[in-house]
């Protein structure tokens, strides 16, 4: 299961080479599971990381430019400086954008259907619905 912080930590080296070997050296990263609908490897849950940046075109166009920005700089002030615009604007579009990347990793092929719904939800009311995000957490 892909957790916010997780991502967010991820993001700051997605674009680096040695990406997954740094990550498997850290303490407190994801290890392997037996079972692999549980299994947290970080060389596969980078390149979960980076299908997602290379599928989202569903992200908009700010969401995208905030959370590059967030990686290169390391800060969403740093973020905010680099585009130009208000510490708030990249927040907000980089959490919209962090929430949809999250949604995005934690669903399954079987669940791409259901993931054009959670988008819709994600537009409309600015979450998934309350039975959705249940089941992405028990997931």
């Amino acid at each position: 299961m892909y957790d916010k912080t997780w991502v967010e930590q991820a993001l700051l080296i997605l674009w680096e080479p040695g990406a997954t070997v740094q990550m498997a050296k850290e303490p407190g990263m994801p290890s392997s599971s037996s079972d692999p609908r549980k299994a947290q490897d970080p060389h596969v849950m980078m390149i979960d990381m980076r299908r997602a940046w290379d599928e989202c075109e569903w992200l908009t166009r700010t969401q995208r430019r905030a959370i590059f920005a967030y990686a290169v700089c390391g800060t969403q002030e740093g973020a905010a400086e680099l585009l130009g615009i208000s510490r708030q604007s990249v927040s907000e579009a980089f959490e919209r954008g962090l929430t949809l990347l999250v949604a995005f990793l934690n669903s399954t092929y079987v669940d791409r259907e259901q993931w054009e719904d959670d988008l819709r939800d994600m537009a409309e009311y600015g979450h998934l619905n309350p039975v959705r995000q249940r089941q992405l957490n028990e997931a």
